[in-house]
Order: structure tokens, then C-alpha cells, then sequence
């Protein structure tokens, strides 16, 4: 982010960045976070240093001059660095001159682009305290899950009308069962959340359940569950022992490897047509739903929140008896890593919310292949007006 202009125009002596702006922050040589601006007072210039910083993850960085105190300070996710700046008066303005994010300029003329994101920039008139910066968000991950035994297939007759489970009190959970919102409540300043259904969960195979945890306009990414209701009297649960050696290959899934939430279809010997049957992942048990066996196959989806990697994909019949197994990969669709080998389904709990770096909710990045430097920026500014420039700089010493 740039505000338009040139040291030079504004008095700042500065022989080594005439042309830039009146204060810029960027990315060095060195991969360290570099602020540089002019002094209102002194007319020169003065620059922050962070440590090297890491690829691949989000940062808060927050820059805060203090005119009372004669300071201006670097953060880093809330930290302040070692090398700061004291003895300056304040940040100098650039009056009339735009604001650009994404780009650093020279001479007004735009120099460097950025590749990478900005999550979110504030500019205000008064130095904040680090209890004041917008990375002190309520956390509606962490501590949120789900009570319930999810990988057992509950008998015929079962009907499930409420949920419960923890989460961040006063946030609110929405519950999403087959695409339809059947009911919401708020955490309990305990952590404590129950939410009765408006319409109970009844009927043969698998329902996909989500859970949406929220606060204000902000959701966290939706944790997701699948209820299988099978057709026994009794019910029954997968297990990993039931992949014995002698069952490896009875079933063939097609395609092999796949991405989260593909559809497949499974093929498997006579004398099944006709009848459901019911998919499971390992190591732990993630459902894969339920289908009628037609013409020796089945079409069965995969749930979204299957983690990357090696897994044995199982098929059992209604009685709780494995017919066979294979082994699939799951793909990451953007194509990175298959992420080694699978650890199993992510039940309830666990997830990833917006802004937090989880996979789930990465932000789409340009010019950078592999790992990414993903930037959020929040700025404090002083009493005195100042245009701060993020840019991708060499290091000028």
C-alpha cells in the first residue's frame, strides 16, 4: 500500500529514496518487514526492522507512531520488534496524494507490485495499544466441537432431534442438515450449545450434517458430520480391524485418487445387486454414504472434509458385515501435496475459520507458485496524517 508522491517533494532529506513516498512498508532482501518514513520534525528519515518472517501463513502487521512519545513502533502478530525507532516527531503527510494498496511507486509511477494477499487495512488518527488491533478476534474454532459418536450406523428406527456440543460463548451455532437450516442457539457463557432440530432426523442412509459456528457478520468454516441410519434393528460401528488382508482388493474404487467431496464409483462382486451398502475411509471412520448396488456398482461421494492423503476405502453391507476394501488417495484439487498419509476423518471438531491459514480457508493468491507470503496489514497511525506504502523492496540500508 503507497500513498502517491516523492521524498523529495515533500523536504525529506533522504539521498538513498528520493522518489519514494513519505512512508512505505515492504518486504526486504532478507525477508524481514521494513518500514521507512520521514520525520515531521527532523525531515529525515527513519526505518523499522522486523526478524525474518515465515512463508506460507498470515501476519498482523501494525505500525504505530506515538508523537507524545517520540516513537514509532513495529508489531508482528501483536510483538513488538527490536528494531524500532525513538526520537521522532511523527509520520509526515503527503497531502493530496492517493492512497494505493498492492504496489510501492517512484516518483509517483507505480515501481513494484505486490504478489501476494492484503486481508485488511486500517489507517486511524490516534496511536493504538496492541489490545486494540484487529487481530484480537473471538477464536470460534478452537474450542468448538460436537458431542456425539458419529461413526456408528444407527438402527431403522432411530430419530436424532437435537444436537450438542462446546463452543465460544456468546457466538451463535447454525445447524444444516441434507441443505436444509433446521435450527440455531447462542453458546452459553459456560461454552455449553444446544440446538433441537425443527424437524428430526428420521429415514434409511446417510444425512449430511453442518455446523456453523458464528459471530456477528463472521462464520467460521462449517464443521460437517454424517448420521447413517441403516436398515438392521440393531446398530453396529466400522471399525479399522475389519480390513483384513484377505478383503484387500474385493471391492475396486474408481477413480483411485480423488479430491475432497468427488463422487465415485465402486465395483464389487455378484450377489449384491439390489442391496445398500455403506462406505467408509480409514484409518478413523469417515463416512462416505450409502447406495443401492446396481448392476455390480455403486456411486458413492466422498464428504468435503476427508483429509488429504492415503486411505483404505471400505464397503459393508446392512447387517454391519465389510464386503472388501481399497486403497485411494484424496487429492488436494489445487494441486499440491497428497499430504502424506491419511490420519483419518475429521469429525467433531476441529476445522479451519477464515483469515486463520487453514487450508479450508486459504485466499487465492497471484504470481507466487508453491508457498505464498500472505500479508494482512493493520495500521496505526499517529495525530500527524502519514501515507504508509506496502511494496516489495531490496533492502536499502
Amino acid at each position: 500500500m503507497t500513498r502517491g508522491g516523492a521524498r523529495q517533494w515533500f523536504g525529506i532529506n533522504d539521498s538513498s529514496d528520493p522518489g519514494a513516498g513519505a512512508a512505505w512498508l515492504g518486504i526486504s532482501s532478507l525477508r524481514e518487514y521494513q518500514f521507512s518514513a520521514g520525520d515531521s520534525s527532523s525531515r529525515a528519515s527513519y526505518t523499522l526492522w522486523s526478524g525474518e518472517i515465515m512463508q506460507g501463513s498470515w501476519h498482523h502487521v501494525a505500525i504505530v507512531n506515538d508523537p507524545r512519545a517520540d516513537t514509532a513502533i513495529m508489531y508482528v502478530d501483536g510483538v513488538p520488534v527490536l528494531r524500532n525507532a525513538s526520537n521522532v516527531g511523527g509520520m509526515m503527510a503527503a497531502d493530496f496524494m492517493p492512497w494505493i494498496i498492492g504496489a510501492s511507486t517512484w516518483n509517483t509511477e507505480v515501481e513494484h507490485g505486490w504478489h501476494g494477499c492484503v486481508g485488511e487495512v486500517r489507517v486511524v488518527d490516534h496511536a493504538l495499544s496492541s489490545r486494540e488491533f484487529l487481530y484480537q478476534r473471538a477464536d470460534l474454532v478452537s474450542g468448538f466441537s460436537v458431542a456425539g459418536d458419529f461413526g456408528t450406523v444407527l438402527p431403522s428406527d432411530a430419530v436424532v432431534s437435537s444436537f450438542s456440543g462446546r463452543g465460544f460463548a456468546g457466538s451463535s451455532v447454525s445447524v444444516v442438515v441434507d441443505g436444509v437450516s433446521l435450527g440455531s442457539s447462542v453458546v452459553a457463557a459456560d461454552g455449553s450449545w444446544s440446538v433441537a432440530l425443527s424437524s428430526p432426523i428420521s429415514g434409511l442412509g446417510a444425512h449430511a450434517v453442518s455446523f456453523v459456528p458464528s459471530i456477528g457478520t463472521r462464520s467460521a468454516a462449517a464443521e460437517s458430520v454424517s448420521v447413517v441410519i441403516g436398515e438392521g434393528a440393531s446398530p453396529w460401528t466400522p471399525v479399522e480391524s475389519d480390513l483384513t488382508d484377505a478383503l484387500e482388493g474385493v471391492i475396486s474404487v474408481d477413480p483411485s485418487r480423488f479430491a475432497p467431496g468427488a463422487t465415485v464409483s465402486v465395483s464389487l462382486s455378484d450377489g449384491f445387486d439390489g442391496a445398500t451398502v455403506y462406505g467408509y475411509l480409514f484409518s478413523s471412520p469417515v463416512s462416505a454414504g450409502s447406495g443401492v448396488v446396481a448392476d455390480g456398482a455403486v456411486s458413492l461421494t466422498v464428504p468435503e472434509s476427508v483429509p488429504f492423503g492415503e486411505h483404505r476405502f471400505a464397503l459393508y453391507a446392512a447387517d454391519g458385515e465389510v464386503i472388501g476394501w481399497d486403497t485411494v488417495t484424496v487429492v488436494d484439487p489445487a494441486g499440491g501435496s497428497d499430504g502424506g498419509s491419511g490420519s483419518g476423518g475429521e469429525n467433531a471438531g476441529g476445522g479451519a475459520d477464515a483469515g486463520a491459514g487453514a487450508s479450508g480457508d486459504s485466499l487465492a493468491t497471484t504470481g507466487l507458485d508453491g508457498s505464498w507470503m500472505l500479508l494482512c496489514v493493520a495500521l496505526g497511525a499517529g495525530v500527524l496524517a502519514a501515507g504508509i506504502t506496502l511494496a516489495l523492496r531490496l533492502r536499502r540500508s
